[in-house]
């Protein structure tokens, strides 16, 4: 039995410009609207769909799966999951902050310019760090894994999709997971573009978890 896992980044927030962890900032419904319908015209069912507790997500997995129940009335089909484990990273006194503001204070852009470069060696003032960041992701990722597995699928059923709702910081620790990238080298975090809306596509086959494609801009 081969599961799809489609991880999908919600679409651009409402709010100006700022570098959104934890801050509830939410996405127009005509955005989340736009990435449904993209998706559900691209003939994809999903029988689970997981997200992060946050509006910038929660909204668009919700919406999704509005559109999944009038397009399947499969009994596979269940209600949006939200795991708290699945919320971005915690950037402290620089969440929710407008970069323009940031940019006007030298030393606090050269701070957030570091980290960057090297998360895990220049953690943020209050924020998480990147190795606690990693930990609760992949314990999140872990029990999706574990809940995607147990599902009883009818027999005839050759594949069956699942989809993440979350942020992108998120979707880099589950790929370094899949990985098993080093998240401490200098530049890592920088290696993946993952732009609003787009669907990073893997596999679930016997345990083992296969990369199809990351980040396609499938949306807006």
């Amino acid at each position: 039995m081969t599961h799809n896992i489609y991880l999908l980044r919600h679409g651009k927030v409402s709010g100006k410009a700022a570098l959104y962890g934890v801050t509830d900032v939410d996405v127009l419904p005509e955005v989340n609207l736009a990435i449904s319908h993209d998706l559900n015209s691209g003939k994809l069912a999903f029988e689970h769909v997981f997200s992060s507790p946050l509006k910038r997500c929660k909204s668009l997995a919700r919406c999704i799966y509005s559109l999944n129940i009038q397009a399947d009335s499969s009994e596979l089909l269940n209600d949006v999951n939200l795991i708290d484990g699945l919320q971005e990273m915690n950037f402290g006194i620089f969440d929710g902050v407008d970069f323009d503001e940031i940019y006007q204070n030298k030393l606090q852009w050269q701070m957030l310019e570091k980290f960057w470069q090297a998360p895990s060696e220049n953690t943020l003032p209050q924020a998480e760090p990147i190795s606690a960041f990693y930990q609760r992701v992949e314990k999140a990722w872990r029990h999706i894994c574990n809940k995607i597995q147990a599902q009883k699928i009818p027999d005839q059923a050759v594949e069956n999709n699942s989809l993440i709702v979350c942020h992108g910081g998120v979707i880099r620790m589950i790929l370094a997971n899949i990985l098993k990238e080093n998240i401490h080298q200098v530049g890592w975090y920088q290696r993946y573009s993952i732009p609003y809306g787009s669907l990073t596509h893997l596999t679930l086959s016997q345990g083992q978890v296969f990369i199809k494609n990351i980040a396609v801009p499938y949306s807006h």
